[in-house]
């Protein structure tokens, strides 16, 4: 539909650009033609002639609007000659009209042809143009879709560098701290066994001690008896020399004995 509103747009600039003498002869060519169709007389379609002639001496134009009333008052004209029976002169009109119905004819397919090329023209201006903004759309489309591509690509391999990165160092840290709870894990197995060495070395100790202590008993107690037996010994042999020189001896003992214990 637009080319032919071009057209039409086209043909009403063109008519409304025509000269102020085809507007004028225009006129004068309308009024001539309802003087051919009002005329009762044949003298009327000679003045009418005449008219015409006028007009068409004084003015030259090749406007199809003009030269289609030249067609229609010629045509009217003739047949107004042929209706009276002047044949003749019909016969010289409707020349007339055939010479301008040829000039109608091919100013009018000179104007059709000029408007559609012009129309032409316009629409290819016009559809060039779309092409061409169709084409910078389609480039800034592409390097757009480049552009998400190489940003797809970059973020792929860092997102892949990142996560081995994140991988490598969480593997790092699960065996690290492995690492950490077997020493701690050796750590108190270590001081578990020292708690149980000491432990049994404290009940060694305790246990010898004990022993000791009771070695110590016993051995006061047996310091107390040989005392009380020796001691009865001297009140029954004062008298005895040797008996004397003996218990020095077993007196001796004991004071180191008990020195022993008590150290």
């Amino acid at each position: 539909m637009k080319p032919f509103k071009y057209f039409f747009n086209l043909v009403f600039v063109m008519i409304l650009l025509s000269s102020g003498t085809v507007l004028s002869s225009n006129t004068d060519l309308q009024n001539i033609i309802t003087d051919i169709e009002n005329a009762s007389k044949v003298e009327q379609l000679y003045t009418c002639r005449m008219n015409l002639k006028r007009i068409s001496s004084s003015t030259a134009t090749d406007d199809p609007v003009t030269l289609a009333l030249w067609c229609e008052a010629y045509q009217k004209l003739a047949y107004g000659f042929s209706n009276r029976n002047h044949f003749k002169n019909a016969a010289d009109t409707y020349e007339s009209f055939l010479f301008f119905k040829e000039k109608y004819l091919l100013a009018a397919a000179r104007f059709t042809i000029d408007s559609l090329e012009a129309v032409h023209m316009q629409i290819k201006n016009s559809e060039t143009s779309r092409i061409d903004n169709l084409d910078a759309t389609i480039k800034e489309l592409e390097l757009n879709h480049n552009k998400v591509t190489s940003l797809k690509v970059t973020y792929t391999t860092w997102g892949t560098i990142i996560s081995i990165i994140l991988v490598i160092g969480f593997g790092y840290y699960i065996i690290k701290k492995q690492k950490q709870i077997k020493e701690t894990q050796a750590q108190l197995q270590s001081n578990r066994l020292m708690v149980i060495k000491a432990s049994d070395d404290l009940v060694d100790a305790s246990l010898i001690e004990a022993g000791l202590q009771l070695s110590r008993d016993i051995a006061i107690d047996g310091i107390s008896v040989l005392s009380e037996l020796f001691g009865e010994s001297y009140e029954n042999t004062d008298t005895n020399a040797s008996i004397s020189i003996k218990d020095q001896d077993v007196q001796n003992s004991r004071s180191e004995l008990l020195r022993f214990i008590e150290s």
